[in-house]
């Protein structure tokens, strides 16, 4: 028969916000990261692996990004704008609306190549082009 003696047993990992002590005898309370969304390695102490929405990862912490009117996605690693939302184009770290009447999508805040419900002339100045439906399920054309 074989037996075991607790003492010998060690620790791997702890769970989320929980530290290894130094022994690996056990776990203890560790140093909760506000804003934090989920925790990873190493398994001594709690890390922040990612933060809560509208916050990003900075040395450990979770730091509150800058708001930026009309963006739909911060980036979890810097303090700026990912993606904005339609109508709107990243320049310079903002969200510019679309100078192009009817833009949804496009290369430069002048220059679109999806619009609302039309589609946009050949060198994307404009969202102006009638075109006839090969889908009625479609709600807007691009040109690529």
């Amino acid at each position: 028969i074989l037996t075991l003696e607790l003492h010998c047993l060690k620790c791997e990992k702890c769970k989320d916000e929980m530290k290894l002590k130094a022994d690996k005898s056990a776990c203890e309370a560790g140093t909760k990261v506000a804003n934090c969304a989920a925790y990873g390695a190493p398994a001594t102490a709690p890390v922040c692996a990612a933060c809560n929405a509208k916050f990003y990862l900075s040395s450990g912490a979770c730091k509150a990004v800058t708001s930026v009117d009309n963006c739909q996605a911060y980036s979890s690693s810097a303090d700026e704008c990912k993606f904005c939302n339609t109508g709107y184009f990243l320049e310079s770290k903002k969200c510019v609306k679309y100078t192009v009447d009817k833009c949804v999508a496009g290369t430069a805040k002048d220059k679109c190549t999806h619009c609302d419900g039309i589609a946009p002339k050949a060198d994307g100045t404009a969202c102006d082009v009638k075109v006839d439906p090969v889908d009625s399920n479609c709600m807007g054309y691009g040109v690529e």
